[in-house]
C-alpha cells in the first residue's frame, strides 16, 4: 500500500475515532456511572464535567488496553511489516 494512500485512511480513522469509542467501548458507561455517582453524594458541580470525562477516558483505556494490545500484535503489526495482506489482517483485528 503506497504512503499516500496509509495517510488517507489514518485521516479518515481519525475523524471516525470519536464515534467508535463512544460505540465500541466502555467510555458511555463509565461516564453515566461516574456523573450519578457525583449526584449521589450530593456534589453538584464540584468535580467538573471535564475531570469526569478525563477519568472517563483514563478508566476505558485502562480497560480496553488488553484488547487494543491483541487486535495490534494479531492484525494490525503483521499488516504494517508485510508479513499479511489486508483483508485477512483486519478479519484478525477486529476478532479481539
Amino acid at each position: 500500500m503506497s504512503l499516500s494512500l496509509q495517510m488517507l485512511l489514518i485521516m479518515g480513522l481519525l475523524t471516525l475515532l470519536p464515534s467508535l469509542i463512544l460505540m465500541m467501548t466502555s467510555f458511555t458507561r463509565i461516564l453515566v456511572v461516574l456523573a450519578i455517582l457525583r449526584q449521589a453524594i450530593g456534589l453538584q458541580q464540584s468535580p467538573p464535567n471535564m475531570l469526569i470525562v478525563s477519568l472517563a477516558m483514563f478508566l476505558t483505556w485502562f480497560v480496553m488496553d488488553p484488547v487494543f494490545t491483541e487486535a495490534w500484535v494479531k492484525g494490525i503489526e503483521p499488516m504494517t511489516s508485510g508479513r499479511m495482506e489486508m483483508g485477512p489482517a483486519l478479519q484478525a483485528a477486529i476478532l479481539p
